[in-house]
């Protein structure tokens, strides 16, 4: 039934004529209006009125840079202003390695491209930058907001992750690794942890696998047989992904990466996708900060303005849906509709997040990283002295038995490029005027069955004399320095159990130390010194090991010598 009214109806109000308005009666009634703040629309419009520019720079990883550009359209078209100038951000891709750098040098006010804001993947590239920099350290803020997570996982072929018990596999960091080592048809790959987030996160839960901020030596020797492991290493996740598609998943098939960027793979690449395995006893996650350099000396109050309107845009509604559509988890560890195990991921996290790293942490996972896989130059210098072989109580053995099986075990964990020698130093010893015997040459460990031949000698050692330190210590230096390696780690490594009491001796701790501070600086050589026990000369030793830059170690109860062996060599403490 229609409802409208026919036309053959008049209505009963009455029509007034209309009355034309003249132009000069408008305006004057225009400006009587605006005046008295009667005009609510034309308030309103006059209010959203901004003038001139204020732009905040913000810089971020490529992805995350994408992410916020979308969301940086929207924010303008909200038309926002910062005490009525009109508000913009420019954002700019730059990988977290480089801003951290920049960071760190101090600014001379002719470079324009300093960010406001810096938004890396993970809030450790922020601890790690102001622990190794007193200028970065009066730029990071206190305050931390995250914009977005996403957890550091194993990328896997489903066919691979189920026989892990994908989806619902119940394996610790430790777990993994173990199976990963264990299964020779799997290809394992890492990125480099000093230039890719995701690779730094998974080391660092893989070298303290118990998240006690300790590495012990089970640890070590689990991270050096997933290093033995690796098939292929990049710097960035983003080659190994491309590694993993131009090698058709047969040159790759396990390694450590982000979960969005498995979903984002897996969106392009559907003929090779991948899954991700979620180690469960703790979970490592990128927490995207968006860290405002407010104290910096490039920026002002209206930028940091700038800054903090678009931050509220981006934790608002708007932001957190963008946030999840793009495969990020949102600041709650929240996923989106696109985590699902259709897509090689899961919903719900059942793991607690890690603690964030602290500086220390990263530091240890940087230096144990390059001291498995950056070549070494290292003589092995040990004590023979008489006092070496007294038992060490509780264990039956002598402490040159201990040292000496600290020393096996330490050539072990060598690369096949890394060269080392060894030496004993004792009154015993004493050959044509100087209180050591050199015992193996120093030479790369794949020339001549070089690590064979060492652990052979070391076997021979017996203990005998008095203890020729000094001479022995110089003599060792020189050495290393004419056999100097540009591409390695050049240490000398001492592990003695006593103070030089070498009666023929003459050479004084005071002459010893200016030796090593006047030495070649072009060729550096490190002394690192173990003390052995409660009953060595720590003083002595401490400034041996200081005059060349490093800090001394100490196996104070002579049975943990294995341990600090491993810490003084890979730097892992």
């Amino acid at each position: 039934m229609p409802t409208g009214r026919s036309s053959a109806v008049r209505s009963h109000r009455r029509v007034t004529p209309r009355r034309k308005v003249l132009p000069w009666v408008i305006i004057p009634l225009a400006l009587t209006l605006v005046a008295g703040g009667l005009t609510a629309g034309y308030i309103y419009f006059i209010k959203d009125l901004c003038s001139g520019s204020v732009t905040a720079s913000v810089v971020a990883p490529p992805r995350t840079a994408s992410l916020l550009r979308g969301l940086a359209t929207q924010w303008e078209q909200t038309k926002p202003q910062v005490e009525g100038t009109c508000a913009k951000v420019d954002i700019r891709d730059e990988e977290a390695d480089v801003t951290a750098k920049s960071l760190t040098q101090e600014w001379n006010g002719t470079v324009t491209t300093m960010p406001d804001v810096w938004v890396p993947q993970s809030s450790a590239w922020a601890r790690a930058t102001a622990a190794n920099s007193s200028i970065a350290d009066k730029l990071m803020p206190d305050r931390l907001p995250s914009v977005a997570r996403t957890p550091v996982v194993i990328a896997m072929p489903r066919a691979l992750a189920e026989t892990y018990g994908w989806p619902q596999a119940t394996l610790a960091w430790r777990d993994l690794l173990d199976k990963l080592a264990a299964d020779g048809n799997v290809k394992v790959g890492i990125s480099d942890p000093a230039t890719s987030t995701a690779g730094l996160l998974a080391l660092s839960s893989i070298i303290d696998a118990d998240d006690n901020s300790e590495v012990d030596s089970e640890e070590f020797k689990r991270v050096y047989a997933f290093q033995q492991r690796i098939a292929v290493y990049k710097p960035t996740s983003e080659e190994l992904f491309a590694e993993y598609v131009s090698g058709k998943g047969e040159t790759l098939t396990a390694f450590p990466a982000f979960e969005q960027d498995i979903l984002k793979h897996n969106e392009t690449n559907a003929s090779l996708p991948l899954v991700a395995v979620y180690p469960t006893n703790a979970t490592t996650e990128a927490d995207y900060p968006f860290l405002q350099l407010a104290s910096a000396p490039w920026t002002d109050a209206k930028r940091q303005g700038a800054a903090e309107n678009f931050l509220l845009f981006v934790k608002g509604d708007a932001g957190r849906s963008a946030v999840l559509a793009e495969g990020f988890r949102d600041s709650n560890r929240m996923a989106g509709s696109q985590l699902t195990p259709a897509k090689g991921v899961v919903s719900k996290l059942s793991a607690l997040p890690r603690p964030l790293l602290l500086p220390e942490a990263i530091s240890r996972t940087v230096r144990a990283w390059n001291g498995l896989t950056r070549p070494s130059n290292v003589l092995l210098v040990l004590d023979t002295s008489g006092s070496m072989g007294s038992i060490v109580p509780g264990t039956g053995q002598t402490k040159l038995d201990l040292t000496k099986a600290a020393a096996d075990g330490a050539v072990n964990f060598f690369s096949d490029q890394s060269s080392v020698g060894l030496w004993s130093f004792s009154s015993a010893d004493r050959n044509a005027g100087s209180p050591h015997k050199e015992l193996i040459k120093t030479v790369k460990l794949n020339e001549n069955n070089q690590r064979a031949k060492l652990k052979s000698e070391l076997a021979k050692l017996v203990p005998g004399g008095n203890t020729g330190m000094f001479d022995t210590v110089w003599a060792a230096h020189q050495h290393l320095q004419q056999n100097f390696r540009a591409d390695a780690d050049n240490l000398v490594v001492v592990l003695t159990d006593g103070a030089d009491d070498d009666k023929v001796s003459t050479t004084k701790l005071a002459d010893l130390i200016g030796k090593l501070k006047g030495a070649d600086p072009s060729k550096p050589v490190k002394v690192v010194t173990i003390a052995l026990g409660r009953d060595t000369d720590s003083q002595a030793l401490s400034e041996i090991s200081r005059a060349t830059g490093t800090e001394p170690e100490s196996a104070a109860r002579s049975f943990d010598i294995s341990s600090v062996l491993l810490e003084a060599i890979f730097d892992i403490k």
